[in-house]
């Protein structure tokens, strides 16, 4: 008994093969595009990584004082020290200034307010 000449057929629509077809393309893409997809996307995400490493290390440089500290361990001469500042409260009271109307509510004077 030989299978070589033997012909299989299914009856079948054209959603069906249509389906077929579509879901087959599917598997075979899918991966195809998702490893592409990973290729270019995590190298992009390292790049964003570091420079946000090299950012946040810039700024951290910057907020710090690091000249002054340096100067203050190199040459502690040139940085001024022992300067310190006390509160003194008067015996006596300061006058409260008058409280002054902003300008955006101050009454309007005519003319006739002004005596002219």
């Amino acid at each position: 008994m030989s299978l070589l000449s033997h012909l299989n057929s299914w009856p079948c629509n054209s959603s069906q093969l249509l389906g077929t077809a579509l879901f087959t393309t599917l598997v075979f893409l899918f991966p195809t595009t998702f490893v592409y997809y990973l290729l270019f996307c995590i190298p992009h995400w390292l790049v964003g990584a570091v420079q946000l490493a090299l950012r946040m290390s810039v700024a951290c440089f910057n907020y710090f004082p690091l000249s002054a500290c340096a100067l203050r361990l190199l040459a502690p001469a040139c940085v001024p020290g022992g300067v310190h500042l006390e509160l003194i409260t008067p015996a006596v009271p300061l006058p409260i200034p008058p409280r002054t109307v902003p300008l955006a509510v101050a009454p309007r004077l005519s003319n006739r307010d002004l005596g002219s």
